[in-house]
């Protein structure tokens, strides 16, 4: 083998070897450099990953930051549409209030007119009218001697239920003060317990159910005249009038502990009234004391009521039915009228007649002593009335129509001339 085939079979066996170094090699930094490539791949991802992570952190603060400022808001919102509403229903409130007080006020000013124009149309038109055609006889004291269950008085139905003291609906035109002023001294109440505004607790006349019926009967006014308020007045005028006598008669759906609280709180109205243990008819035949005893003891006030028990301890007075004969009111019917109304009890000596038919026909012919006597005369011939008896109150609606005083006049006369 010569030189040159020993050159290339050395150089073909040292291109193998490098050739196998070579492969080596460059599968090493390939293995190498795929290592580092996945390395770092991997400290890419892990770095984004923490990267996307934190913005996922800070998002979700960002995100948690404006919910809770937006809850913040939306709850001063809130807060804010409750103080508008809060406001707005308190000024609506007071915006009712205030109108209501106008609307009282407004009324309380028509009614205070109202009476006026009564009082006025009264004095100035109505009963110089009357004078011309019948003039209305004035109220004559009786003789002292006779027994009260011998006199004769006006009666007024429903005496607070009168225009003069607001009453649209009414059964009297004059109110109390004037009702006394002409004469009358028997006054007809309804008494219930107010259940609402102003009258609730109190005792007020009303006429019929206080809320439904009796209230838009006072063109809508919020209360009505109290019990109080007129026990107060009739005080006043029996001060002021000592041989006057004043009677009640109440139809009475408060409690008999409620009205002696109310008699009670008019100082010195106690004084006044008769009772069954000043006074009892049933052990004196069913006779009455004499005006002069009543006079002399100052026992000039006597209520008759449809509750009371006279001998409980709330007594002040005498039971209606008990102690006095009521005939029934009809209209213009008048044997409708001629009944007896309620119940009568052995004993009883008081009559009253009863007759209301101004209030369907506004005529002064209902009242007037001749159409009273056929009343009269009717109910004695019904057995209602003892015949030969005279009624001790002569109760009416609308007493300034027919000048029944006249007849009431008459039979005090009458009764006076007997004893002589």
């Amino acid at each position: 083998m010569n030189k040159k085939m020993i050159f290339c079979l050395c150089a073909a066996i040292a291109m193998a070897y490098a050739k196998d170094d070579l492969w080596d090699k460059t599968k090493k930094a390939v293995g190498g450099a795929a290592k580092k490539v996945v390395k770092t791949t991997k400290k890419a991802a892990t770095s984004v990953a923490k990267g996307t992570e934190k913005v996922v952190k800070e998002t979700g603060k960002v995100a948690q930051k404006a919910a809770e400022q937006t809850g913040k808001a939306v709850q001063k919102v809130g807060e804010t549409a409750q103080t508008v509403a809060r406001k707005t229903d308190e000024a609506a409130q007071t915006a009712v209030k205030e109108t209501e007080k106008a609307v009282e006020t407004a009324v309380e000013e028509t009614g205070k007119a109202a009476q006026k124009v009564g009082e006025f149309v009264q004095e100035e038109i109505i009963d110089p009218m009357l004078s011309s055609f019948e003039k209305l006889d004035a109220w004559k004291l009786p003789d002292g001697r006779l027994r009260f269950d011998q006199v004769a008085y006006l009666g007024a139905h429903n005496a607070h239920a009168n225009q003069q003291e607001g009453f649209l609906y009414s059964q009297q035109l004059w109110s109390l003060e004037n009702q006394l002023k002409h004469g009358v001294r028997h006054f007809l109440i309804d008494i219930w317990v107010g259940k609402e505004g102003a009258d609730k607790g109190k005792l007020v006349l009303c006429h019929e159910d206080c809320e439904k019926k009796s209230r838009p009967q006072r063109a809508g006014k919020k209360y009505h005249v109290t019990f109080k308020a007129y026990l107060e007045k009739i005080k006043k005028f029996l001060d002021t009038h000592p041989k006057e006598i004043v009677s009640l008669e109440l139809e009475n759906y408060a409690s008999a502990k409620e009205t002696a609280g109310v008699i009670d709180s008019v100082p010195g109205l106690r004084n006044y009234i008769l009772t069954v243990n000043d006074y009892d008819p049933d052990k004196n035949d069913g006779k009455w004391p004499t005006l002069d005893w009543m006079i002399s003891k100052n026992k000039r006030l006597i209520i008759f009521d449809t509750g009371a028990v006279e001998n409980e301890t709330y007594g002040y007075g005498y039971k209606t039915d008990r102690h006095m004969v009521r005939n029934m009111y009809g209209t213009h019917d008048i044997d409708k009228a001629c009944q007896v109304r309620g119940s009568v009890r052995k004993g009883s000596r008081l009559y009253q007649l009863n007759y209301f038919g101004t209030i369907a026909s506004p005529l002064p012919i209902h009242n007037t002593p001749e159409q009273l006597k056929k009343v009269l005369k009717r109910c004695q011939e019904k057995g209602v009335f003892s015949k030969g008896k005279a009624p001790n109150f002569v109760a009416l609606d609308n007493v300034h129509l027919g000048n029944a005083m006249k007849w009431v006049n008459e039979l005090n006369a009458k009764a006076a001339q007997q004893l002589k």
